[in-house]
């Protein structure tokens, strides 16, 4: 019984200390890794986006809200005299393979869609390009930032700065 218990506890030391060496290797290696920087998987094809709108209000003092689906991280307010007064000029910055913005407006609402564009675009293939690339990286000591290819680039709104009180930006997810 003695020499069974032996037996059991060497067994726990050897498991414990091959799943020592065995964490410390993985360490060791996750630690080796060199970063380069951010990477993009997918297609990107930008395009450029301008136009030039009236700004309806309903009432006197209504205030006009811009509905940004994509946050206002993208989002570049700009105020300048020379836009008439309740117009919106903007310049939108998006990947023509992956949507086609469109703007819209209802009563005191104001927007932009972005619907998937015509193309056709494999999300599948996405996710393989990413495996892959990760994998090479991987394979040469190297790890990274892995983003699919941005949707928007960027959203320049110009506006009157008359309007500055009767604007609101307001971001919906």
């Amino acid at each position: 019984m003695r020499e069974k218990r032996k037996l059991l506890a060497l067994i726990f030391v050897v498991g414990v200390l091959i799943s020592g060496i065995g964490a410390g290797i993985g360490l060791m290696e996750f630690f080796s890794l060199d970063y380069v920087g951010e990477r993009i998987v997918g297609e990107t094809e930008m395009a450029t986006m301008e136009g030039e709108e009236e700004l309806a209000y309903l009432s006197e003092g209504e205030d006009i809200r811009f509905y940004l689906g994509y946050g206002t991280r993208y989002l570049n307010l700009n105020w300048d005299d020379s836009i008439p007064e309740n117009t919106v000029r903007y310049r939108i910055q998006y990947n023509k393979k992956k949507v086609k913005p469109k703007f819209w407006q209802h009563d005191a609402a104001v927007g932009f869609d972005y619907p998937d564009s015509d193309e056709d675009r494999d999300e599948m293939k996405e996710v393989m390009e990413l495996r892959d690339m990760i994998l090479k990286d991987l394979k040469k000591g190297e790890i990274g930032s892995y983003q699919s290819s941005p949707w928007i680039g960027s959203l320049d709104l110009y506006l009157n700065p008359k309007n500055q009180d009767d604007i609101e930006i307001m971001e919906i997810w």
